[in-house]
């Protein structure tokens, strides 16, 4: 099946596995849901950057956001997140170079672990009714995006489907985990599946699939998930992931989760996901989701520069996934600041503050993984180009081991966390491709930094913290 991208390395952590090695790739995305913005727009929330008023999806693209996830409902009760709304928005955003992901609920409401209830139109359908509908519905759908030029790059079939989905038909969890239930559920994917194919003419690019679950802290049940699909499905799938601290667990737990999938599907693995407070303050009188000191992860406070910390270290830890496998992430719903007559309890969620200005440690963070794409490169680099270093975290001099091919020259860059080179080198090693160097960084502040080194067309760059 024809991609619509190739893998990249995005590189940005403060907490990094020592001596990590990571293959860089063409494309790592930085996506947003920016689902809420046509109804906070419509509710009269400005966005600003240097006093000037802009476009929130526009001010986020120039800071290195390439993707855009869109949220479907069947019959919502009102218009936002039906099939005219998304599919006007899409256009929008495909008509400013983004690529879509598009998220289809299979709902008319919001689907989530807790809750997956099919479309009222579908109440009480036989399985081969449902098969036809999940058929029909996704085919109509792909069919809209399309015709308006917002064919989606991918689509989620299904929202946090992990316990399955159009309860009780193609329920999983509890005391429907059984191998008809699981049967049943994927028989409704591969329904969906065939609907958008046959929606897409021969010659035309055919979105990916995304399966998406919120089991970014229990690599045992996240296995077993992906396990019981791929085993009736294929393994034609991108492993989508939530990640919430203060519901699936600590940044250890969710690095093992991401490396144990990696290693055992060879699957991408996207973050369709993630978020953090930058205050825990109120602006509004909607309640806040997200508002005490209990929901946050020790050593990353609810500040500007803590959520931005959060996303570098989220970042960090996809964009080491081994063979490349780690596909890219999406800050959830990063414009959903409440207005008037519109209350958000994600307002302090939001990369913007509560008057709609950017918040710049989050907008130096996009950027910075912006700059450290390598789009030159289609293919993976060899495994005898390699870099490793030591000890990491370090306290004044860090040493590297860099292995290339005979005879190339080898360029190295010491990037701060602004993305401005603090040091660089460039030497030939004619006679041997393992190299030894060294950076003393005594006279620097304390930080992440990022070691990134230059053969030729090849390219790696890995983080390094400075611990004074």
């Amino acid at each position: 099946m024809t991609r619509v991208t190739s893998l990249q390395l995005l590189c940005s952590a403060l907490v990094i596995l020592l001596a990590t090695t990571v293959a860089l790739a063409q494309s790592f995305q930085i996506g947003g849901d920016y689902s809420i913005v046509p109804r906070v727009q419509m509710n009269g929330a400005q966005f600003y950057a240097n006093g000037q008023l802009r476009d929130p999806v526009t001010l986020l693209q120039e800071r290195g956001v390439t993707l855009i996830r869109i949220r479907l409902w069947h019959t919502p009760t009102e218009p936002w997140h039906g099939i005219d709304s998304a599919v006007a928005f899409a256009a929008r955003c495909s008509a400013q170079g983004l690529a879509i992901l598009l998220d289809i609920h299979y709902s008319d409401t919001w689907a989530d672990p807790g809750q997956q209830t099919p479309p009222a139109a579908w109440q009480g359908l036989s399985d081969t009714a449902l098969r036809d509908s999940m058929y029909q519905y996704t085919y109509n759908v792909l069919s809209r995006f399309r015709t308006a030029n917002a064919t989606p790059q991918a689509v989620q079939i299904g929202n946090e489907i992990t316990n399955g989905m159009l309860w009780n038909s193609g329920r999983v969890d509890g005391s429907w985990n059984t191998p008809e239930q699981w049967n049943r559920f994927a028989s409704f994917l591969q329904s969906a599946i065939r609907g958008m194919h046959d929606a897409i003419p021969a010659g035309e690019i055919v979105p990916e699939i995304y399966l998406h679950t919120d089991l970014s802290g229990d690599s045992t049940r996240a296995i077993a998930f992906y396990r019981n699909l791929q085993t009736r499905i294929g393994s034609d799938f991108t492993i989508a992931l939530s990640y919430y601290p203060w519901w699936h667990g600590s940044l250890a737990q969710f690095r093992t989760t991401v490396t144990t999938l990696a290693n055992t599907f060879q699957r991408p693995i996207f973050i369709a996901e993630t978020a953090y407070p930058w205050t825990l303050s109120w602006n509004d009188t909607t309640f806040n989701l997200v508002g005490t000191s209990s929901q946050l992860l020790p050593g990353i406070p609810a500040t500007p520069d803590g959520q931005a910390a959060f996303l570098d270290s989220v970042g960090s830890i996809v964009a080491a996934l081994p063979n490349g496998l780690g596909r890219g992430i999406c800050y959830w719903e990063p414009a959903w600041v409440s207005t008037a007559s519109f209350g958000s309890p994600w307002e302090n969620l939001a990369l913007f503050d509560f008057h709609g200005n950017i918040l710049l440690p989050v907008a130096n963070v996009l950027q910075r993984l912006a700059q450290t794409s390598v789009p030159e490169s289609a293919n993976r680099i060899p495994a005898t180009f390699a870099v490793s270093a030591f000890p990491n975290p370090f306290n004044a001099t860090i040493s590297a081991k860099i292995s290339v091919p005979l005879g190339e020259p080898v360029q190295c860059y010491v990037y701060d966390s602004g993305g401005r080179i603090v040091y660089s080198t460039l030497t030939n090693f004619p006679t041997t491709n393992d190299i030894s160097w060294q950076w003393n960084a005594s006279h620097f502040a304390a930080g992440t930094y990022y070691l990134r080194v230059k053969s030729g067309s090849q390219n790696r760059t890995i983080p390094i913290i400075f611990l004074k």
